[in-house]
């Protein structure tokens, strides 16, 4: 192997660690491959085998999932790649981050923080020269159903259920605007 070669091949490297290296400090690895391993006392274990942006490769043991729920960090990792337990198949060549040894998963995460993070996402702006959506149509939300609760007084007065329905529904989104948005 000549010097040239050898500089060519840190050259290289560099680019492929420059590229892989994400914002947070993380540096995306490609999934090669992926292997369910049996152990004697009925327990198994998937071996995750994946590629550095420096050409190692390394292997990452985690527990074989016995449900599809988020409780199991193989169930997460294939969840982030974009597929279903069923897809794990199609995980091969996808990048994940790599930090410290391991793999970046995402933490087991409850029903209502995903629910309250889907909400929110769709309150934010996705572009960065867009300010964010969010505090105006927080106050929108707020003062919609704030309005249409006033008209409770009045559905009293006039006997109309559809003044109450309207002001039960808009004090029903405010509590839940205000669970999601505020607790």
């Amino acid at each position: 192997m000549s010097v040239t070669e050898t500089v060519n091949d840190d050259v290289e490297e560099l680019y492929h660690i420059q590229e892989l290296t994400n914002d947070d400090g993380t540096v995306d690895v490609e999934i090669t491959d992926w292997e369910k391993e049996e152990y004697s006392n009925s327990s198994a274990k998937v071996n995750i085998e994946f590629r550095t942006p420096w050409g190692e490769t390394k292997t990452e043991m985690m527990k074989w999932p016995k449900k599809a729920t988020d409780e199991y960090k193989f169930v997460r990792l294939v969840r982030q790649c974009g597929y279903d337990l069923t897809g794990a198949t199609q995980i091969h060549g996808d990048r994940v981050p790599f930090n410290n040894g391991s793999l970046v998963v995402p933490q087991q995460q409850s029903r209502r923080g995903r629910l309250k993070e889907y909400i929110q996402s769709i309150f934010t702006s996705s572009s960065d020269t867009d300010e964010k959506l969010g505090p105006s149509l927080f106050a929108f939300t707020i003062l919609w159903p704030i309005t249409s609760f006033l008209l409770v007084p009045l559905s009293f007065q006039d006997g109309d259920n559809v003044n109450f329905s309207t002001a039960l529904g808009g004090l029903l989104w405010f509590a839940i605007t205000f669970i999601l948005f505020v607790l």
